[in-house]
């Protein structure tokens, strides 16, 4: 209900419950803004969306009440049979009270005391990809699965490409790479001189950089092919499969591409690519993170340092990796 990540991470989930308990209706509380990546998907019965920045707010809780409450009220009508919560927040926690389901199960160690709404509980296991953590969930129920079971659905169509194809225009025969600067954190982003400086090396090299990023995000400079704001989801999906490679900070972008199966070089710093790095089950997945880093990953969202060593790289090093790799 708030991550691009968690989403992208919970869609195996969604199908291998559905494969193995194929008469079940399934749901999906989402937040609205991603509604657009789960539309259309064949193991969906229906996708409700949640309006996190609308309802969450003190402002907007108190003019949006009526609201909430019909939403409340819809999901309690449905008479759910198991309810699980995936998130482990507070915010996710309240629509499981909501929901009133006959069996809710979430994470025994959620955040927030999220954990005290739940009737059944799973112990998240931390040492593994979130992807394989949320997959806990269908081991409650029962369903063994494996690696070759895990899949990313997320349904386009001609429309979606030819839309890029239009935006993209004559660069859609040509070698260029992807940059995501962006990410909600600030201690995940590596410094925007950089990405600019990289672009220039691999022009260098006859590759061209396309940017990406949400509407609301921008660049401090003007660069040659900016589609940041421009493409939607499902746009952004279908281009991660036509780069040559992804240059990436961890973020929901950068999951996309994994669920693409692009090439990734994505760079770490104060978060574990063990537990949220690209779950990647086609492309080169490449990690670039600074070693012995003693306080990392810390997980924090200020740098106590104030100087974001853990991201201390340079454009000319992840140059250099991405050589190594055979990619240029």
């Amino acid at each position: 209900m708030s991550s691009l990540g968690d989403v992208i991470h919970t869609l195996p989930l969604l199908k291998i419950l559905k494969k193995n308990i194929p008469q079940a209706d399934i749901d999906w509380v989402v937040n609205e803004e991603y509604v657009l990546l789960l539309k259309g998907n064949p193991y969906l019965n229906e996708v409700i969306p949640f309006k996190r920045k609308e309802w969450l707010s003190l402002a907007g809780f108190f003019k949006k009440r009526k609201e909430i409450k019909k939403f409340a009220k819809y999901l309690k009508e449905k008479q759910y049979d198991i309810v699980i919560d995936v998130q482990g927040l507070f915010k996710s926690a309240i629509v499981v009270m909501m929901v009133h389901g006959k069996r809710t199960i979430g994470f025994s160690n959620a955040r927030e005391f999220a954990s005290l709404w739940y009737d059944d509980k799973v112990e998240g296991d931390f040492k593994r990809h979130a992807v394989e953590r949320y997959l806990q969930f269908a081991e409650k129920l029962g369903i063994s699965w494996s690696k070759v079971d895990i899949s990313f659905d997320i349904p386009t169509n001609d429309g979606v490409r030819k839309s890029l194809a239009d935006k993209l225009n004559n660069l859609i025969n040509q070698d260029f790479a992807i940059f995501c600067p962006f990410t909600r954190w600030e201690t995940k982003r590596w410094d925007e001189e950089n990405f600019y400086e990289l672009e220039k090396l691999l022009n260098k090299e006859n590759i061209e950089v396309v940017w990406v990023g949400a509407k609301g995000e921008y660049l401090k400079r003007e660069v040659k092919h900016n589609l940041i704001g421009k493409i939607n989801i499902l746009e952004l999906y279908e281009l991660m499969k036509l780069g040559k490679f992804v240059v990436t900070c961890d973020s929901g972008a950068m999951h996309i591409s994994a669920s693409a199966g692009a090439n990734i070089f994505a760079l770490f710093g104060p978060t574990s690519p063990e537990r949220t790095g690209p779950y990647n089950l086609k492309g080169k997945n490449v990690i670039i993170r600074k070693e012995q880093v003693q306080c990392g990953p810390c997980f924090d969202k200020t740098c106590k340092r104030k100087d974001k060593f853990c991201l201390n790289i340079t454009p000319e090093e992840v140059l250099q990796i991405i050589k190594n790799s055979g990619l240029i």
